[in-house]
């Protein structure tokens, strides 16, 4: 299972990462939430995370999760992609 989110910097050219396993079970150990939630309890910080997660995976990124934060100016699903895990 994949998630394709594009994600938009503030200054700069959006890019579309790929949330997969590792940042799934990353997501899981932060938040002590199952993404089967994500059918009925989807929170913005979710997908934020796992685009930063994918994205520091990626080495897009090497900042924290909160100055990444402050970087960007939104995270959208890409349509086409991979529905929200169920």
């Amino acid at each position: 299972m994949k998630l394709s989110l594009r994600v938009v910097p503030e200054d700069g050219e959006a890019q579309v990462v790929e949330a997969a396993a590792k940042d799934f079970v990353a997501f899981e150990d932060k938040y002590d939430r199952s993404i089967s939630s994500f059918s009925n309890n989807l929170y913005y910080r979710d997908i934020c995370f796992l685009a930063w997660h994918a994205a520091k995976r990626k080495k897009l990124t090497t900042q924290d999760f909160e100055k990444w934060l402050d970087s960007i100016e939104t995270v959208e699903l890409v349509e086409g992609g991979d529905s929200i895990p169920h």
